[in-house]
């Protein structure tokens, strides 16, 4: 269903989320240990592995088969995991793999660094258990999508030292050292993915961020709608079916398994080239445009947080609440404390108008942002204005006076409407008289700022002059209307 596209006088929530870095979302990016939707089979045993600590993971990979995956009860199930049996490396990685997608970077990188020190006991120990380049490969992801990106292009060296050829490796090296800035490296390693493999979509797609870096965006949007065609043609060659006549059971099995992998990769890469191109359709003013980017994104990928909450961007902008919750709600279950996410949630449901859900959906963005004054702000709004409660407002209203340095006592009413609406409750509390429509009309009243005096227009001497050149009213600089 097409939303009605009557805007309002509506602030758009936050900026638009452009990924990070798209090669580390795309090419094995963090994967719950669970795709299908139907009921995974519980693991009935792991040798030395404790009964409680597998009891637990079992939970977690059955909320991770579920859609939509149940991310937070996975971590908690993960976690518990790995406190029943301290030596469940496998309970270990996955929890570090879920709290990447949950985008909690730094608990990421200290569950893998974990494993890390594990797997080197163990072995030590004489068990059974390898060094894991996968692992190298996911701490890198992890350190990089933290803001780490030199113990990030570190980790994928060490890669490279192992595999030389490792295209993923290289493809995140280079897309570390395009969030550096060192555009001449990067470049270095896509030249050798492009050697590799010709117009491989992982270099294309980081040389399309190296062209946005750059500013020239007719590039960047080339290169993205190009890496399109290019994800398009390789998901065509891993559907054909032909492919396994010729083979044994087992290796069609294990063939079909690969690239069962290669799909989902190829799917996480075209999610975020599509919420690229929703950013720049947006930049553009093609808001029609970005809204089927930004849904094509989130169905090939449900776990792309950025192209869900600007998904709920779009359908807030336009007034489409319903739309709008249900995008925020998939974004901030992935991105619990992601601003624009609990503010934009919050902004909708009040749009909906489920005022005390939307009152604490806001409680909930302020406990989380507590130095942010336009959610005091509102929070005084809605007190006042839709809930009746005087006393909320006014202790909403001073705290925000406390976050921008001011307070009741020293605030000019004339020149800040928060210092004027405050001084106006508080005198309006003064009465005993219950909160009104009239109280309402009596509040606007109070705080709307004072009208100047009409003067007299000066009648020009005939020194001056009354010719028409230059007579008419000069245009104000920046005179638009604010969103």
């Amino acid at each position: 269903m097409r939303m009605e596209k009557t805007k309002m006088n509506q602030r758009r929530i936050g900026g638009l989320l452009a990924a990070t870095l798209l090669l580390l979302a795309a090419c094995g990016g963090p994967q719950g240990p669970a795709k299908s939707t139907e009921e995974v089979p519980k693991i009935k045993d792991i040798p030395g592995v404790k009964p409680a600590a597998l009891t637990a993971f079992n939970a977690a990979v059955s909320k991770m088969s579920k859609q939509p995956k149940d991310y937070v009860g996975a971590q908690s199930d993960f976690e518990a995991a790995v406190a029943a049996d301290p030596d469940f490396w496998e309970a270990l990685d996955n929890l570090g793999l879920v709290q990447m997608d949950l985008g909690q970077y730094s608990a990421a990188v200290d569950s893998f660094r974990q494993e890390e020190r594990l797997v080197e006991e163990l072995i030590s120990r004489g068990w059974p258990v390898s060094k894991r380049r996968v692992l190298q490969m996911s701490l890198g992801k992890a350190l990089a999508l933290g803001g780490r990106t030199a113990d990030a292009a570190d980790a994928f060296a060490k890669v490279l030292v192992e595999d030389p050829k490792d295209a993923d490796a290289k493809a995140n090296l280079a897309a570390v050292y395009a969030q550096q800035g060192d555009f001449v490296q990067a470049r270095v390693f896509i030249g050798e993915l492009l050697e590799m493999e010709q117009n491989e979509p992982g270099a294309l797609g980081v040389l399309a961020l190296i062209y946005k870096k750059e500013n020239n965006m007719p590039m960047a949007r080339y290169l993205w709608e190009k890496c399109i065609g290019e994800i398009a043609g390789r998901q065509a060659a891993i559907d054909d079916e032909e492919q396994y006549k010729e083979l044994s059971e087992a290796d069609a099995a294990k063939l079909k398994a690969f690239n069962e992998q290669k799909a989902d990769r190829l799917a996480k890469q075209l999610s975020d080239v599509q919420n690229e191109l929703g950013v720049v359709a947006i930049a553009e003013g093609q808001a029609d445009a970005a809204e089927s980017f930004f849904k094509k994104a989130v169905a090939n990928n449900p776990s792309n947080a950025a192209a869900s909450l600007n998904l709920g961007a779009i359908y807030l902008d336009y007034a489409n609440f319903e739309d709008a919750c249900v995008a925020f709600a998939d974004g901030i279950a992935l991105r619990p404390r992601d601003r624009s996410g609990m503010v934009g949630f919050a902004a909708c449901t009040y749009g909906e108008g489920k005022v005390e859900a939307a009152y604490a959906a806001y409680q909930a963005a302020h406990e989380a942002f507590d130095q942010e004054p336009s959610l005091t702000e509102k929070l005084g709004d809605i007190a006042f204005r839709d809930m009746n409660n005087q006393k909320a407002a006014i202790g909403w209203f001073t705290k925000n006076l406390e976050q921008r340095g001011s307070s009741e006592a020293t605030c000019d009413q004339r020149a800040d409407k928060i210092c004027s609406s405050l001084k106006a409750l508080i005198q309006m509390a003064a009465t005993t008289t219950p909160q009104t429509p009239a109280d309402l009309k009596a509040f606007d009243k109070l705080v709307a700022p004072e009208e100047p005096e009409e003067e007299t227009p000066v009648e020009p001497s005939a020194a001056e002059g009354s010719g028409a050149e230059g007579s008419g009213a000069a245009p104000s600089s920046g005179s638009g209307a604010n969103p």
